[in-house]
C-alpha cells in the first residue's frame, strides 16, 4: 500500500516538474517577459531568425489584430510606418539597435491613427520633411491615448507631433537630439477648430534634449524654471519664470498654452525649427531674450492676448514675431529685428495690437499682413533697407503713424495691398488698392538702427 502510494506521488512530482518547466520555457521565449507586463493578443514577430518571421514592419501591422504585440528584432528598416490597429503594441529589442529610418524622408517616419497605440524601443529618424511639409516628424499622433516610450528619437523635421483632437499621451523616458515636440497641431484637423486645454494635458516625465532635461509643467504655479532646460513646455501653468538659459536645436524651445502671468527672459536661442509660442495665453512677457536662426523669434497664436515682447533681438530667422489666428491686445516694442524672412507678420485676424518703437531692417519684407488682420497700430518704428517695407495681402484696415520709412519723407507713406489668387500668392506685381496711410513719417529713425 505504501509503495503503490509513493509511485502515485513521485508520478505527480514529475508530472508538476515539467509542466512548470513548461511554463517557464515560455516565458523566457518571450523576448519582453523580464520587461513589459503580458499583453492579451498575439506576438508577431519582425527580423531576427525565427520560422515565420516578417522582413518589414509595414507587413506585420497589415496582419495584426486588435491588442496584438508587433515585435522588432534590432537592425535598420527602412520603412514609413502607419499604424491603423487599435491597441497594438510596436516594440523594439533595443532603442540603441533598433532603427526605423523614414524611407521617403518628406513623410512621417511613424504615424498613428488608432487608440491606444504604444511605440516603445527605437531610434526613430530621417522625417526631415520639404519646404511645403513643415511638420513632418519622428512619431505623428493622430489619435487619443498614445504611450510612446523609451525611444531615441533623433534627426527629423519634428521630433514628436500630436494634432489638437489628440488627448491621453503619455511621452516617457525617450531620449531626444537634435529634436523635440510639439503638441496642439490644428493644421490638419477639419476646418482648424479652436485648441483646448485637454489637448495639452499629458504625461511627460524623464525625457531629455540634448543630454538636456525637458522641463514639462501642467496645472503648476509660481515657480522658477531651472536654467539647465533643454526644452520647456507650460500648460495651464501661472506665474511661471524662464529666465537664462540655452536652447538649441530643439524644434520648439518654449511652448506658453493656457498661461497666464509667466515671463521668459534673458534666454538664449538658436539654430532650432521652431519659435518661442504661446497658445490661447495671456498676461506673459517675452524680454531680453536673443534668437537666431529659427522660425519666429515669437509666435502669439490662437486667441493669446494682453501679452508684452519687448527688448528682444532676433536674427537670420524667418520671423521676428508673428501674431495669428484672432490674437489681440498685445504690445510689441523695442525689439530689432534684422535680416530675417519677416520682420513682424500679421495674420488671420489679428487685431488690436500695438507694434512701437521696434527697429526693422534687412529684412525681406518689413511687415507683412496676411489673412485679413485689422485695428492694428504700427507707430514710431524704424524700417529700413528691407526688400519690401510692407507687403498686405488683400484688403485689411490697420493704423499707421510716425513710422520712418528707409529714408526722410515729406510726403504721406502709402499701404499697398497685393492682389490674392486662389493659391493665396500675388498675382500682379504691382499694388491694386491702397489698405494704409502714414500721414506723418519721420525724417530721422526714432530709435538706434541695429547694425550688422
Amino acid at each position: 500500500m505504501q509503495n503503490s502510494l509513493f509511485r502515485k506521488e513521485l508520478v505527480f512530482g514529475i508530472l508538476l516538474f515539467f509542466f512548470t518547466a513548461s511554463i517557464v520555457s515560455a516565458l523566457n521565449a518571450n523576448p519582453l517577459s523580464n520587461t513589459t507586463s503580458a499583453k492579451l493578443g498575439n506576438w508577431l514577430y519582425v527580423g531576427g531568425h525565427g520560422q515565420g518571421n516578417y522582413t518589414r514592419i509595414h507587413d506585420a501591422l497589415d496582419n495584426a489584430s486588435m491588442g496584438d504585440t508587433v515585435y522588432v528584432y534590432s537592425g535598420t528598416y527602412y520603412e514609413n510606418i502607419v499604424i491603423e490597429t487599435e491597441g497594438l503594441t510596436l516594440t523594439g529589442e533595443n532603442k540603441y539597435n533598433t532603427t526605423i529610418c523614414s524611407r521617403n524622408a518628406a513623410e512621417n517616419t511613424t504615424k498613428i491613427n488608432a487608440l491606444d497605440v504604444t511605440i516603445q524601443g527605437f531610434t526613430i529618424e530621417n522625417a526631415t520633411g520639404s519646404n511645403t511639409l513643415w511638420d513632418t516628424s519622428g512619431i505623428f499622433i493622430c489619435s487619443s491615448n498614445a504611450v510612446i516610450k523609451d525611444n531615441l528619437i533623433c534627426d527629423n523635421r519634428l521630433g514628436l507631433c500630436t494634432l489638437s483632437i489628440v488627448y491621453n499621451v503619455t511621452i516617457c523616458n525617450n531620449i531626444f537630439l537634435d529634436d523635440g515636440m510639439l503638441f496642439g497641431n490644428y493644421l490638419h484637423t477639419p476646418s482648424n477648430p479652436d485648441v483646448t486645454m485637454d489637448c495639452f494635458l499629458y504625461n511627460v516625465y524623464n525625457n531629455t534634449i540634448n543630454g538636456k532635461p525637458l522641463y514639462y509643467f501642467k496645472n503648476q504655479n509660481n515657480f522658477i524654471v531651472p536654467d539647465d532646460a533643454g526644452l520647456v513646455i507650460l500648460s495651464n501653468c501661472s506665474n511661471v519664470t524662464i529666465r537664462e538659459a540655452y536652447f538649441s536645436r530643439c524644434n520648439f524651445p518654449i511652448m506658453l498654452n493656457y498661461c497666464y502671468n509667466c515671463i521668459v527672459e534673458n534666454n538664449i536661442v538658436e539654430d532650432s525649427y521652431g519659435e518661442i509660442m504661446t497658445m490661447r495665453s495671456e498676461n506673459c512677457t517675452f524680454q531680453n531674450n536673443t534668437v537666431d536662426k529659427i522660425v519666429f523669434g515669437v509666435c502669439l497664436d490662437q486667441k493669446s492676448k494682453n501679452n508684452i515682447i519687448r527688448n528682444n533681438k532676433v536674427t537670420n530667422s524667418s520671423g521676428g514675431v508673428v501674431v495669428m489666428i484672432e490674437s489681440n491686445y498685445n504690445s510689441v516694442y523695442g525689439n530689432n529685428f534684422y535680416n530675417n524672412t519677416l520682420g513682424i507678420g500679421l495674420r488671420q485676424g489679428a487685431h488690436n495690437n500695438n507694434f512701437y518703437r521696434n527697429s526693422i531692417e534687412q529684412n525681406r519684407i518689413g511687415l507683412y499682413l496676411t489673412g485679413e488682420p485689422y485695428d492694428n497700430s504700427i507707430e514710431n518704428n524704424t524700417f529700413i533697407k528691407n526688400v519690401l517695407q510692407v507687403q498686405s495681402m488683400g484688403k485689411t484696415k490697420n493704423y499707421y503713424n510716425n513710422n520712418y520709412w528707409n529714408r526722410p519723407k515729406v510726403f504721406p507713406k502709402f499701404i499697398f495691398g497685393w492682389l490674392i489668387g486662389e493659391q493665396k500668392t500675388p498675382i500682379f506685381t504691382i499694388p491694386y488698392c491702397i489698405t494704409g496711410v502714414d500721414w506723418h513719417p519721420l525724417k530721422n529713425p526714432p530709435i538706434r538702427v541695429l547694425k550688422q
